[in-house]
């Protein structure tokens, strides 16, 4: 419109850092269109977008489960001469964690060996391909790396273990870095192995909650309730407060009352409400995920009759949610 080129001939086209900003915003809020035509307008403009710029739309496509055009575009960005760098590539692998995660093994486009997602697959490859590129991976690549091999239905323990030992005699990652070993514990978690889970964790000299809470994940998938229990009353029990206790936070604790939950038995859902109590008197409110799964445990099809506790516990978790 006329007052829009008076407003241009005034001001000049918006510059790099306005327009990666609105693109970022687009892209942040699921609305790819606009991202994609923002992306668009840019070179259309004249305004050469930045590797940032590229990898907010990479990132944004990824999670989209656009994957084949995000890859596309990383081409494209090279092709014009932008290189993606470690922030590129560690936004697209954690896409693929993401989307990996949460993909019901339907579609035989996102599988691999008819078993995992072909997302792992994806995640592996840019991998290989940034190392190629002469892009130093980071602990958080190797991490998120290895978050998605820990989404596959089948182990792929040798091949996580393999990627870590490999970086780490390269000195590419630490020895025995926490952040790494906390994604192997999940790695070893999805494969059902509580004694390589148990080794890794206890190869971490001060693990913080992200640490505990994969441990705790790992022991109650694989229905070692003891060790469970035993590693939450050692770190959070009574005689922690004498020690440098790690705080508990909302995860640690819905991971232990849904792992009662889960058994269906009324001394299960005595422990679970007792764990909902000691949340609460530490002041931890629930989130949405943790009331989610207790509703969804009080009303599910073949649960035992109700008691008038159950029901109090339910009408109290609705209260503080």
């Amino acid at each position: 419109s006329s007052p829009e080129r008076g407003y241009r001939a005034r001001r000049g086209h918006p510059n790099i850092e306005a327009y990666t900003n609105l693109l970022d915003g687009y892209a942040k809020s699921g609305d790819l269109e606009k991202a994609l035509g923002t992306l668009q307008r840019m070179r259309k403009v004249g305004v050469q977008p930045n590797e940032y710029t590229y990898t907010c739309v990479i990132s944004a496509l990824a999670k989209k489960r656009k994957i084949r055009q995000a890859i596309r575009l990383l081409d494209f960005m090279e092709g014009s001469g932008t290189m993606p760098t470690i922030v590129t590539y560690n936004a697209f692998i954690s896409a693929l964690a993401r989307v990996s995660k949460n993909t019901v093994n339907t579609n035989e486009e996102y599988l691999s060996d008819g078993e995992d997602p072909w997302f792992v697959e994806q995640a592996i490859e840019l991998l290989r391909r940034m190392v190629t590129k002469g892009v130093r991976p980071t602990v958080t690549t190797i991490s998120i790396l290895l978050e998605c091999l820990a989404t596959c239905s089948r182990p792929r323990i040798g091949e996580a273990t393999a990627i870590v030992e490999r970086f780490e005699k390269n000195g590419i990652i630490p020895m025995n870095d926490a952040k790494v070993n906390t994604a192997m514990i999940r790695v070893y978690g999805a494969a059902k192995d509580i004694k390589g889970a148990l080794e890794v964790f206890r190869r971490i000299e001060e693990p913080d909650i992200i640490a505990v809470n994969a441990f705790l994940d790992a022991s109650c998938r694989t229905g070692e309730m003891k060790i469970a229990f035993d590693t939450f009353d050692h770190l959070f029990g009574p005689q922690a407060a004498s020690l440098d206790a790690i705080t508990p936070d909302v995860i640690t604790f819905s991971i232990m009352i849904s792992s009662q939950l889960r058994l269906n038995t009324v001394r299960a859902s005595k422990k679970a409400q007792g764990l909902y109590q000691d949340m609460r008197s530490r002041r931890i409110p629930p989130d949405i995920s943790l009331v989610d799964k207790i509703l969804s445990s009080m009303t599910r099809d073949g649960r035992l009759v109700l008691q008038k506790k159950d029901i109090q516990f339910t009408l109290k978790v609705l209260r503080d949610a």
